[in-house]
């Protein structure tokens, strides 16, 4: 380009602009279907939004961050997690056989109750009545009142203020 003259740079710089250059190819167009068709098999539309958001700004888009706090009002960990599941979902529709759902899109990763709360009923009923619990290490801090402590402490702190005094 060193010997080209100013109208000749001009055109080679502008190229991209030529209304034949935009055009999609049918490349592009078979890229697009076939991530229409992959997106269908994400059933929760939060997820694909997820997901959608996510890579929108590997072409340019706004950032999945501002995307999460400014437009669904969540946090970049819970996009985060919802961009996952929704590409479990997608590689798990390629990895089974074509009959098979295993529906693992109903489980949403959080859990309503504690891991004991449905055996809290064994767990009580595992000692026999006339059972004693077995002692524990921490017996006797188990009605333990901060707020007596600190009394306490400041009670011995003053009466040796007033026996230096003295």
């Amino acid at each position: 380009m060193n010997g080209w003259d100013e109208k000749e740079k001009h055109e080679a710089n502008w190229a991209w602009l030529d209304p034949e250059n935009l055009r999609a190819t049918t490349n592009d167009v078979g890229i697009w279907e076939a991530a229409m068709e992959m997106i269908k098999l994400v059933p929760f539309p939060n997820q694909r939004r997820a997901l959608w958001a996510w890579a929108r700004p590997e072409a340019g888009g706004q950032a999945f961050t501002k995307w999460c706090k400014n437009e669904e009002g969540i946090s970049r960990q819970i996009g985060n997690y919802r961009r996952k599941r929704a590409i479990e979902q997608i590689s798990s529709a390629f990895d089974r056989k074509p009959l098979q759902d295993n529906e693992f899109y109903a489980y949403d990763g959080f859990t309503d109750n504690p891991e004991k709360e449905d055996k809290r009923d064994l767990i009580r009923g595992w000692l026999a009545e006339d059972a004693k619990p077995a002692p524990s290490f921490d017996q006797d801090i188990q009605d333990f009142s901060w707020a007596e402590a600190q009394n306490a402490r400041r009670r011995e702190r003053e009466a040796r203020k007033r026996q230096e005094a003295a």
